[in-house]
């Protein structure tokens, strides 16, 4: 049995072509040289192929990488605030204390809750603040030490598209146009 290979940069619900970009024999594929840029981010898919008659079957989970840039703080006590997204679903990262470590570097992480108008954060070296659920689809700001990567790489299963949808509902109070 043989694998096709099918990849695609920064669409993570693409459409395979029909000549696939690369085709294996094995259980595993390793792409060197595809992580750590965050302008481009790899998605693929595979099928299985029956050598006897060239079948090919049904695609695979959606998996990729996704890169994205950090600026860590300047020297042992500056912290730099960091905008981020939970693009995939990285299966060792559950909670924001995974999350931190999954990183590295990080002081603190924040989650801003639109529905309390609050946010939570949690201090990993301390176990303070609430160690919250940490979601696909959903940001948080990282606040990052000196010793913060400059370039974090996501690697995991893509959600189901359409998976995380918001709805926004007229607000009723005085100067409320969204909530």
């Amino acid at each position: 049995m043989t694998y096709n290979i099918y990849r695609t940069t920064n669409d993570p619900y693409f459409s395979p072509g029909s000549i696939p970009y690369d085709t294996t024999s094995s259980a595993t594929y390793t792409e060197p040289g595809v992580i750590g840029d965050p302008n481009t981010n790899y998605y693929y898919v595979v099928t299985s192929v029956e050598d006897a008659t060239g079948t090919e079957s049904a695609l695979s989970e959606r998996v990729g990488e996704f890169d994205f840039a950090l600026v860590p703080g300047e020297d042992t006590t500056d912290y730099k605030y960091n905008f981020v997204a939970l693009a995939l679903n990285v299966d060792s990262i559950a909670d924001a204390d995974s999350l931190a470590s999954y990183v590295g570097g990080v002081y603190m992480v924040i989650r801003y809750d639109a529905t309390t108008q609050g946010i939570t954060y949690w201090l990993p070296d301390y176990s303070s603040g609430t160690n919250f659920p940490a979601e696909v689809g959903q940001p948080y700001f990282l606040y990052a030490r000196d010793t913060a990567p400059t370039v974090v790489t996501l690697v995991g299963s893509v959600p189901m598209k359409q998976s995380t949808i918001f709805s926004l509902t007229p607000g009723s109070g005085p100067g409320e146009s969204l909530s």
